[in-house]
């Protein structure tokens, strides 16, 4: 697979790097593009991070910066992966990132990432050319069966994180993750406990906002990992409704992301005229996937509010209220915005007035 030389995207990256990197001359130290970038310019897409893997990233970031008069902006959290951004100062959106190369060369860096397709290299040439792709785990080939595959036998070990970027490229780029990786998922899918909710929460969004996510959800529910993220569900699947209703309250939650994702992809036929003003409306601070959130969660408090009468008639008396309150929980625990968090639980609070709205009066 060759690197497009034409891809459509927010980057043109060749004249990035040529205009980065062509001032350094003959002081051009041995440097590499990596990860995301490589495999979104293979495949045409557009492209958002630049990296630059190099033996000293905060040198050549400072002398990138000094050349250029930008500014050098340390990303030290990671302390096993420094990485260092130079922005022009009149562009903030032209940068690149330096990073750390790991394990003294370009291949033993490659085999501690996350997945093939992102376990990629390109050298960089004289002026900032593109060179040879240093590809040592079959990621062409793998972008050619499009199919997401674990760098390793320990790649979601090392950061359980992966589990949920597994299923977030599935759902962006509609690729299949291959069976071996579904397995470690499975096997590292507790460890998810351990991960920050900061960057749990932005991958399940990230899932949230695709069009078929319900698919990608069940993925993760097939595999332990939602009930981690999520366990608030484990009661939902345990409870059965009354005869209005066909299926349990998480299958019933399902069925209402499915109804809601085909109302969205169709939004034109229903919403009409509107249909502009609910997308825009949707597609700002990440209401979309929010929305899908509230759907899931919506009945999250029927366990708790269950009732089987004399007649064995069921009843969830107080269940809007309840699922408020759990959703509140769960965006405390995600570490939502308040903004956010306001969003779901008004949603859920008040889904059940929506039906009143339905009838004829």
């Amino acid at each position: 697979m060759r690197l497009s030389s034409n891809a459509t995207s927010k980057k043109n990256l060749p004249a990035l790097l040529r205009r980065w990197l062509a001032p350094l001359g003959a002081v051009l130290p041995p440097l590499y593009l990596v990860g995301g970038a490589v495999r979104d310019q293979m495949m045409g897409r557009p492209i958002k991070d630049v990296d630059l893997m190099c033996a000293d990233p905060e040198g050549v970031a400072r002398n990138l910066s000094m050349r250029h008069g930008a500014t050098l902006v340390p990303f030290l959290k990671k302390v096993a992966a420094p990485c260092f951004r130079v922005v022009r100062r009149e562009d903030a959106d032209d940068y690149m990132d330096l990073v750390a190369m790991r394990g003294g060369s370009p291949e033993a860096d490659l085999f501690l990432r996350d997945f093939t397709i992102n376990a990629m290299a390109v050298e960089i040439g004289p002026g900032g050319g593109l060179a040879k792709v240093i590809d040592p785990l079959g990621g062409q080939r793998d972008l050619v069966r499009r199919c997401i595959r674990a760098a390793s036998s320990r790649a979601l070990a090392d950061d359980p994180l992966r589990i949920l970027r597994a299923v977030r490229f599935a759902s962006q780029i509609g690729f299949v993750i291959d069976k071996a990786t579904v397995h470690l998922m499975a096997q590292s899918a507790a460890a998810l406990a351990n991960v920050a909710a900061e960057r749990i929460c932005s991958e399940l969004l990230d899932i949230l906002e695709s069009p078929a996510s319900a698919d990608h959800l069940r993925r993760l529910d097939d595999s332990g990992a939602l009930a981690v993220i999520l366990p608030e569900i484990g009661p939902m699947k345990r409870c059965i409704q009354n005869p209005h209703h066909h299926l349990d309250v998480w299958g019933h939650s399902m069925a209402a992301l499915e109804a809601c994702e085909a109302l969205l992809a169709n939004s034109k036929a229903h919403f009409g005229s509107s249909a502009a003003s609910v997308q825009a409306y949707l597609a700002t601070d990440r209401r979309t996937a929010l929305l899908k959130l509230a759907l899931l969660l919506h009945d999250s408090g029927k366990p708790s509010c269950k009732q089987v009468g004399p007649d064995g008639r069921i009843t969830f008396c107080g269940h809007d209220e309840a699922s408020a309150r759990v959703v509140e929980a769960v965006g405390r625990r995600l570490k939502l915005s308040a903004r956010a968090a306001a969003f779901i639980s008004t949603l859920v609070i008040h889904h059940m007035h929506l039906l009143s709205l339905s009838e004829p009066e």
